[in-house]
């Protein structure tokens, strides 16, 4: 990927109880990585496939990197999952539904030690972000949405508009202060994506990590 911003679309497959099949799931895998994207136009990889009971739908996860608007890439995802569905379960029309969008942050050296210790940490994060101030719903939705996290534990996000900073704080399981912070991190920068599509630079600074307990 050389180094480009790659992006998830987190995508629904409705409407087919027959992707409760592993069989059904393993053949639309090998469909999936036939397809290929139009040579020097954008890359894409094809994630595990995962049938969530309680929606019941098949969540699928496409990687691709940014070569093109967002909604240029989520309208070749979609439609790739709706061929392959076909090619499975000839004569049904499949619904694809975009469920998120995440960003696959590139790896980042931590100031924090990687010396292991398995447990909980705090993590207090400052983000600093115009858009979130320009934007009325954004800090409400990322504060909202947190708490549904089930990998994150006391997870809460504040917005000062007289400081144009948020304050994320959350506690995390790693196996390192170093890979809390890349947790939290990862999270923050997952939350700004789903609230702002491409929000473009997301100047993140950790403020503390504390390690809690081991359960």
């Amino acid at each position: 990927m050389n180094g480009t911003l790659a992006i998830n679309f987190h995508l629904a497959l409705e409407g087919m109880q027959e992707w409760q099949s592993p069989a059904y799931r393993e053949r639309l895998q090998g469909e999936l990585r036939k397809q290929s994207p139009p040579q020097a136009e954008f890359w894409m990889q094809w994630g595990e496939l995962l049938w969530d009971e309680d929606a019941k739908f098949l969540r699928v996860i496409c990687t691709m990197v940014k070569g093109d608007e967002l909604s240029v890439l989520e309208d070749f995802a979609t439609a790739e999952l709706s061929r392959a569905a076909r090619r499975v379960l000839p004569g049904r029309e499949p619904t694809v539904r975009l469920l998120t969008v995440s960003v696959v942050g590139p790896p980042r050296r931590s100031e924090f030690s990687d010396q292991e210790r398995w447990g909980w940490y705090a993590v207090t994060l400052l983000l600093e972000a115009s858009w979130i101030g320009d934007d009325p719903e954004a800090a409400p939705y990322i504060s909202d949405d947190v708490t549904k996290w089930r990998r994150l534990r006391k997870a809460a996000f504040g917005w000062s508009r007289t400081d144009g900073v948020g304050m994320f704080s959350v506690e995390v399981m790693a196996r390192s202060a170093a890979a809390a912070d890349g947790e939290a991190r990862d999270a923050l920068v997952n939350l700004s994506w789903a609230a702002v599509q491409d929000p473009g630079e997301l100047p993140i600074t950790t403020l503390k990590v504390d390690w809690r307990s081991e359960s």
